[in-house]
């Protein structure tokens, strides 16, 4: 990308792979959330973060797709998915202290100003 289609790095510099658990991992998360952080005070626009390794089978925005449903429903400024190890039980109860930072959305007209990276 050229620098115009490129958003610099906010926080730590950090290079190579990284393990889970790892301070420098923990790094990229803060960052990913900082960056976006200043995209949304910036812009005041929702945003979706997914990381570059995602897939998609089919579009999580449509009618019916439940990131879809829930951005629309508007009452939502934050919708992320766990950090877990495999798929939870239909009873589970998540925590709602944080999440996952490779996928995730926060509302930019609403969130910004409670948001913390």
């Amino acid at each position: 990308l050229e620098s115009d289609r490129a958003v610099p790095v906010q926080g730590v510099q950090v290079s190579g792979m990284h393990g889970w658990g790892s301070a420098k991992l923990d790094s990229v998360g803060r960052n990913k959330v900082a960056t976006v952080l200043r995209i949304m005070q910036l812009t005041g626009l929702d945003v979706v973060f997914s990381d570059a390794d995602n897939v998609f089978s089919r579009d999580p925005f449509a009618p019916g797709a439940s990131l879809g449903d829930l951005i629309r429903s508007q009452r939502y400024d934050y919708v992320y998915q766990e950090e877990l190890q495999r798929r939870p039980d239909p009873r589970h109860v998540a925590p709602g202290d944080g999440g996952n930072t490779g996928f995730w959305y926060a509302a930019g007209s609403r969130k910004p100003q409670g948001m913390q990276a």
